[in-house]
């Protein structure tokens, strides 16, 4: 636990400032446009993007197709989305006390910007089209097999398309864990890479997102 004046000395570096605001802003609707661009393309990958043969069959079953449309949005934005906004607010959270943090050992008197946290697009979207959407289609190879959908294998056909939604939703959790694993383990050796790598190098990848 932090002493009373080390906590003190942490408050103290939170000074709002006239580019404070239009930060935030700027990092808000950032993240905001991001994430619905990711919505809707997750939208069209689980649903092997916009296979004919599914929109047919929806269009003619509405009722018997619901339950693959309800488990779309289910894992879009109930388990996805829900999970972004957790890791968003903690994120800048911690990002926003190691700034502070920073501005206690050097005193700076809240000089010290925070690295801004937010989604990393360029990843994002390598994961949607790389991992999550050939996921996706591998599962629901027997799926198009089933066309055209009549009304006596129409559910068959909607739980093979929910069956395949998951599995590529579970395809892309699975990834996102293991991307987790190693950029902890690399933080380990975050001193060592910087020492080693030119600036250009370690720049690329916010050129990237920019």
């Amino acid at each position: 636990c932090f002493e009373r004046s080390s906590m003190h000395a942490l408050v103290e570096q939170f000074n709002l400032r006239p580019g404070d605001l239009n930060g935030f802003l700027q990092l808000f609707f950032d993240n905001l446009a991001t994430v619905l661009i990711l919505a809707v393309s997750l939208h069209q990958v689980l649903r092997g993007f916009s296979n004919v043969d599914l929109i047919n069959a929806e269009e003619a079953f509405p009722a018997q197709m619901k339950p693959f449309r309800d488990t779309v949005s289910e894992l879009i934005y109930k388990k996805s989305i829900s999970g972004l906004a957790m890791t968003m607010v903690f994120g800048n959270v911690y990002y926003a006390y190691m700034g502070a943090r920073l501005g206690v050992q050097e005193d700076r008197k809240g000089a010290v910007t925070a690295l801004p946290y937010g989604v990393n697009t360029p990843a994002a979207f390598a994961f949607l089209f790389s991992i999550i959407g050939p996921a996706t289609a591998s599962a629901a190879g027997p799926c198009y097999g089933m066309a055209p959908v009549t009304e006596a294998n129409v559910e068959e056909y909607a739980q093979c398309w929910i069956a395949a939604a998951e599995q590529g939703w579970s395809a892309g959790v699975v990834a996102n864990f293991l991307a987790g694993l190693l950029s902890v383990g690399m933080g380990f050796f975050g001193k060592k890479i910087i020492e080693v790598s030119p600036v250009t190098a370690l720049l690329t990848a916010l050129s990237g997102i920019s």
